[in-house]
């Protein structure tokens, strides 16, 4: 306990150390059809979704044609540096918000050490396009956390290049900045990615399939199949369970509640598999839920400041928050089975709330705890 204390202030390195640690830890596998037609564009239909994505894979694809590096070592080394921006921009965010060492390293862990995204995406680099999306998101949140409503924009642009997850995020984004009567601003946040994902739309229309999510792509077709429709839901409980765990407890220590802007973003992230069709999501539901979790983490600092943690505490939840992303598949720590993993985040998600319910928090804080001095965090 003494060397923990001693060596706390090194989070941030130990962050990026636990990072490292998830490369080692898992497995290496890519796909790229837009990347191998690159600099041109792929000839054959590709599904709808995965085509409007195509601007980071063509990027990766040209240079790895201009400089004859192979794609996967260029896809591989662009996953790292969009997941190690990630870790930057969030880093920087809780430290902007004043955060004590402690919880900025329980904070940053429950990015850090994920199994949905960043466990995912070392095992898959080929899916930059969702890492890219996450690099705009946390773009975003600092955004909001600094009132800087053109960073907001460009964060939100730079991740509708990436999914066009982040069209309804932008409408998320602007209702926030209406209610700060930032009027011009947002305007902006709306118009400006939904034209730039029609231009990517019409261009992925050349090599598309045409697809497009209709009534039976909707969670309401699967309400006459109770079993799928619980598996659906449970598929996105098992990215959920730690940040709910960590938000619940703090809650009862302290009853202090997440912070509303970056829980409004996250929300507006996690709707999206909510309400779409299991059949038609294709078990991803983790994965599309896990890329939330930089506005979920920043949304956890308001309870997490206020339960004021301790050593020991730090290091209990620090360990169940690594442990709970030992993926069976994307991890080789000996799980074999995906049940496996969900007992094992059960076991994780019950070990944090536990620790951070268990005893009443030394000091309440009042009701407007949420804002920071000179940051509009109320809203």
């Amino acid at each position: 306990m003494n060397w923990f204390r001693k060596h706390l202030k090194r989070g941030s390195r130990l962050a990026l150390f636990a990072l490292a640690i998830q490369f080692a830890l898992s497995f290496g596998h890519f796909h790229g059809e837009i990347a191998r037609a690159a600099p041109g564009l792929p000839a054959g239909p590709l599904p709808q979704q995965h085509a409007e994505r195509f601007p980071i894979h063509w990027a990766i694809g040209t240079v790895s044609d201009l400089t004859g590096a192979g794609l996967h070592g260029v896809y591989r080394t662009v996953s790292v540096g969009l997941l190690l921006g990630i870790v930057v921009v969030l880093a920087l965010t809780l430290r902007r918000l004043g955060l004590d060492l402690r919880a900025r390293f329980v904070l940053t862990g429950l990015l850090v050490a994920s199994a949905y995204p960043v466990r995912y995406l070392l095992a898959a680099p080929g899916m930059a396009a969702d890492a890219l999306f996450l690099l705009g998101l946390a773009t975003a949140v600092w955004a909001l956390v600094a009132d800087e409503g053109g960073v907001l924009v460009a964060g939100l642009l730079l991740a509708t290049l990436g999914r066009q997850t982040a069209v309804p995020l932008a409408v998320v984004a602007a209702l926030l900045l209406l209610a700060r009567r930032h009027y011009c601003a947002a305007a902006t946040a709306v118009l400006l990615p939904g034209l730039l994902y029609v231009v990517l739309r019409v261009v992925a229309e050349r090599f598309s399939n045409g697809g497009a999510v209709d009534s039976s792509s909707s969670v309401g077709s699967a309400l006459d199949h109770p079993h799928e429709l619980a598996s659906h839901l449970g598929r996105m409980a098992l990215v959920l369970a730690v940040p709910a765990a960590v938000a619940g407890g703090a809650w009862l220590r302290t009853r202090v509640v997440p912070a509303v802007a970056p829980l409004a973003l996250a929300a507006g992230v996690v709707v999206q598999p909510l309400v779409l069709n299991p059949e038609w999501v294709a078990k991803n539901e983790p994965r599309l839920t896990g890329l939330a979790l930089p506005a979920l983490a920043v949304a956890l600092v308001p309870p997490v400041r206020a339960a004021t943690l301790g050593a020991a505490e730090t290091a209990v939840l620090s360990a169940a928050i690594l442990l709970s992303s030992f993926h069976a598949r994307y991890s080789d720590v000996g799980l074999a089975h995906s049940w496996q993993w969900a007992v094992l985040v059960a076991a994780c998600a019950a070990a944090v709330f536990v620790t951070l319910a268990r005893v009443q928090a030394r000091s309440r804080v009042p009701s407007g705890a949420s804002q920071v001095a000179g940051t509009p965090w109320r809203r």
